[in-house]
């Protein structure tokens, strides 16, 4: 049997080349499913982000503008959100601790999310959007910033980088699988589902940050 090693958040944690594929997954569940949550509930919004300019800011603003323009302009901001966003959440990460800044985030955005429902005014729905832009990708940074730490437990080389290559699987099939799930229920049960579904991923997330014994 290969050996346990105590990785940075409490767990026994089997070395990267373990075969036992459950075991693994389960001593990983956080980093797992945070890749996959946080990056599919992005993609989400931001795949129909121009659906929303469509069908719910334009007819309700009185501005000249088309609808690709405003759709340019948030999703040039949410770019904009990422180059600001690094430093600080470098920061606050030092400072506060990873797990503090990662609720914090998730709470900010799921509240957010929550917002967008309740929200008919065109400006106040820009607003929502560019927040919730910040929010995703302040939480994208907090599970890579966790993912390099458990990879940093193997002194292995190789190791770490087999541990990376699975996150980075798991942050392709939120990525993947974002806009097929916002595209097939926007069309069919409308975009609150979708804001739902949002939520509904990233609560657990939550419960598992506090359970995990996170610096």
């Amino acid at each position: 049997n290969e050996p346990f090693r105590k990785s940075w958040d409490g767990d026994k944690t089997r070395t990267a080349g373990s075969s036992d594929i459950k075991t693994f997954l389960k001593n990983n569940s956080l980093i797992w499913y945070g890749a996959f949550a946080i990056t599919m509930t992005e993609q989400m919004i931001t795949n129909l982000t121009g659906r929303l300019v469509v069908d719910r800011i334009i007819p309700g603003s009185a501005l000249a503008i088309g609808a690709a323009s405003m759709t340019g302009v948030l999703l040039g901001f949410r770019t904009f959100s990422t180059l600001a966003i690094v430093p600080l959440m470098g920061v606050l990460n030092d400072k506060l601790g990873r797990k503090m800044v990662m609720l914090y985030t998730l709470f900010i955005e799921i509240i957010i999310l929550a917002l967008f429902p309740l929200s008919s005014n065109w400006l106040v729905l820009c607003i929502i959007l560019s927040v919730q832009f910040m929010t995703a990708v302040s939480a994208r940074l907090g599970i890579y910033v966790l993912a390099g730490d458990r990879a940093a437990v193997n002194n292995n080389r190789g190791d770490r980088a087999l541990y990376m290559n699975r996150f980075a699987t798991f942050v392709d099939i939120g990525t993947s699988l974002g806009p097929i799930v916002a595209y097939s229920l926007y069309s069919t049960v409308g975009f609150n589902f979708v804001i739902l579904l949002g939520i509904s991923v990233l609560t657990p997330l939550i419960y598992l940050i506090l359970k995990k014994q996170i610096r």
